[in-house]
């Protein structure tokens, strides 16, 4: 829309004003999946200190394919020490859920457990049943399975291991629920790499086979071990969130604001689906990042939805769209004599049009791309446009930083190290520029370069001449410039001298 209207149109604030009309068009809104950053930083749960501070669960389906008629996968981990425990099954109900749980407890009960918010989990009898076992129930958010992603990434190591035992078989038919031991006992047993210590040995304080060494040389006492695990456990936490943080933003939402929510993917759906539903409205904050709205979920019964924030796109209505208002003066012509309106009037057109001029050389001028353009070429552009701008000191230092584009203003900022370009001169910034793009190469080599310059066969006479005068420029020839070009190029110029007038 922007080049649509600019090449014919202008008023102040031209562009703000294009952008916010097309962001607050409802069908754009609706229809165009958004390319900027997405909201919510990386958060993370109380982390686990001790064994069964915190164990969580998911499941993964699609086995009763190999050998088994059992078709679930229940992986059970144990997040301060890694520890998994995995149990095949049938169906996915309270029940089966429950009797997992029963294993798990023979051993110790959990102080908090997560899942995500399938009907198994969020239904009156197993809330009742933690309740009654004293354990805290903690809820992923609505299609956010990276709320469990130690899970989640748990799960495709154990299938990956199992499938390579699976396929591995030579014929033999094996059901996949007895390969699912030995997995089981390789990855308990095997150092983590986030830890650095094998999941049998923090939960139970002792290995499961005897070492060529000692164990106290070996592994350190348990709670030391503990103590190691947690804290690499938080610098691994530091070093993912400042990964994640890069390609998301805080999340901004309110209380009482509209906001569209994205169409969960299925395999189902349809190519022309719209990417987006809603407006939606915020009932309530959760936590930094999970928000209520006022969604229906009629599957389960609710009339409400818990959301992570990387699902929502603020809404904008028509309604709330307005031009920016410019607070310069409208020029006016007063009433006078027609002899000296006329002049008024010319002398107010030309001041627009100037302006208008100075608008669309300022928005057309392109950055410097050291790869598509010599950096004493976007000098000379730059200081024609400076010119045209009537730019002081201040003005041209500021285009300058502006126009060179981002990857050029970092090289600029490590050559003004440990001051800041804007604390420059423009002259001083300008040489610091040319000597790291356009560095001086010794006069021999260059004079080398010219004098062993042949004419090409598909070259024309014509691009040879070009060729020619640039290899000799920058070889310091001064005053014998013309000499040394004439007997370089020989016998042509005495060839070409009818056709081509200014060779020289």
């Amino acid at each position: 829309m922007l080049n649509l209207i600019s090449p014919i149109y202008y008023w102040p604030y031209l562009i703000q004003d294009i952008s916010n009309y097309v962001k607050h068009c409802e069908v754009c809104q609706l229809n165009k999946i958004s390319h900027q950053k997405k909201f919510g930083l990386l958060e993370s749960f109380p982390p686990a200190k001790d064994p069964f501070d915190l164990v969580s669960i998911d499941t993964v389906g699609g086995l009763n394919y190999y050998n088994s008629t059992k078709k679930f996968l229940h992986i059970i981990v144990d997040h301060a020490t890694r520890y998994i425990w995995a149990f095949p099954s049938k169906t996915q109900t309270t029940d089966s859920y429950i009797n997992c749980l029963n294993k798990i407890f023979q051993i110790q009960k959990p102080k908090q457990f997560l899942s995500d918010r399938a009907p198994s989990f969020t239904s009156p009898r197993f809330r009742k049943y933690l309740i009654n076992n004293n354990i805290k129930q903690l809820l992923t958010s609505s299609s956010r399975p990276q709320c469990n992603g130690l899970n989640e990434r748990l799960n495709q190591t154990i299938i990956t291991r199992l499938r390579c035992k699976f396929n591995n078989l030579k014929g033999k038919s094996i059901p996949w629920t007895k390969l699912l031991d030995s997995v089981l006992n390789e990855y308990n047993n095997t150092p983590h790499s986030i830890t650095g210590y094998t999941p049998t040995y923090l939960l139970y304080g002792k290995l499961p086979y005897d070492p060529p060494l000692k164990e106290s040389e070996f592994y350190p006492p348990i709670d030391t071990a503990r103590t190691n695990a947690y804290n690499n456990t938080l610098k691994f936490h530091q070093i993912n969130k400042i990964r994640y943080d890069q390609h998301y933003q805080p999340s901004t939402f309110k209380v009482g604001d509209k906001v569209w929510l994205q169409t969960f993917y299925h395999p189902d759906n349809r190519k022309l689906m719209p990417p987006m539903s809603g407006p939606f409205t915020i009932l309530k904050q959760i936590s930094p990042v999970n928000y209520e709205i006022d969604k229906p979920q009629s599957n389960l019964g609710k009339t409400t939805m818990v959301i992570h924030s990387s699902k929502l796109r603020p809404y904008y209505s028509k309604e709330g769209f307005e031009l920016k208002l410019t607070k310069s003066k409208i020029p006016t012509l007063e009433k006078k004599t027609n002899q000296q309106v006329a002049p008024k009037k010319k002398e107010v057109i030309g001041n627009l049009h100037k302006k208008n001029c100075f608008m669309m050389a300022h928005y057309h001028f392109k950055e410097f791309e050291e790869k598509n353009e010599k950096f004493c070429s976007f000098i000379e552009r730059l200081e024609q446009f400076l010119i045209l701008e009537e730019a002081n000191e201040e003005k041209k230092r500021a285009y300058l930083l502006t126009l060179i584009g981002g990857k050029a203003y970092d090289t600029l900022k490590n050559l003004c190290s440990p001051k800041l370009p804007k604390e420059y001169k423009y002259e001083e910034l300008i040489e610091k520029l040319v000597e790291y793009f356009s560095p001086r190469r010794s006069i021999i080599v260059e004079r080398f370069m010219f004098f062993g310059r042949i004419q090409k066969e598909t070259e024309s006479v014509s691009e040879y001449l070009v060729e020619i005068k640039r290899l000799a420029s920058t070889c310091g020839f001064g005053r014998i410039f013309e000499g040394i070009l004439k007997r370089q190029i020989g016998v042509r110029i005495e060839k070409c001298k009818n056709s081509e007038k200014d060779l020289v």
